[in-house]
């Protein structure tokens, strides 16, 4: 059993264990593969890097399906980050602006209150929009 991965004729380290069914006596190997980040980032090809697994015996031989590999990312720059402080007339709505940074997968932005997290309570109260901004209905004084 070995790896074959793209753009690659050595395969990725890999680390092998074999194992006895206890109930029907059956011999099977189990090997699980390491991929690195830097040897994602070494294969020039047309992506998704992917990586297959192919087996072996004296009955014959079978290569799995491909398992497409992404190196998830964040960038740490917001694409607007909320401001630091607003103004608004007591009784006026306010949408506080946050567009995330670019990342994969997709992030998500989560809008906290004293460490909790808040949840929309529907039209003209609070709610969220798509691109992750938090909408407050009629403001009030306290």
């Amino acid at each position: 059993v070995h790896f074959k991965c793209s753009g690659s004729n050595k395969p990725p380290p890999s680390v092998e264990e074999s194992h006895v069914d206890p109930h029907s006596g059956v011999h099977f190997q189990e090997v699980t593969a390491t991929v690195s980040r830097d040897l994602v980032y070494e294969y020039f090809g047309k992506p998704p890097f992917k990586c297959e697994c192919h087996a072996w015996s004296p009955r014959g031989k079978t290569v799995s399906q491909p398992a497409s590999i992404v190196v998830a990312y964040l960038k740490k720059n917001f694409g607007h980050p909320p401001a630091a402080k607003l103004r608004v007339e007591a009784g006026q709505k306010l949408e506080i602006k946050c567009i995330a940074p670019k990342g994969y997968p997709k992030p998500q932005i989560t809008w906290l209150k004293n460490n909790f997290t808040l949840t929309g309570t529907g039209p003209g109260q609070l709610a969220f929009n798509s691109e992750g901004s938090i909408l407050l209905g009629a403001v009030k004084l306290q």
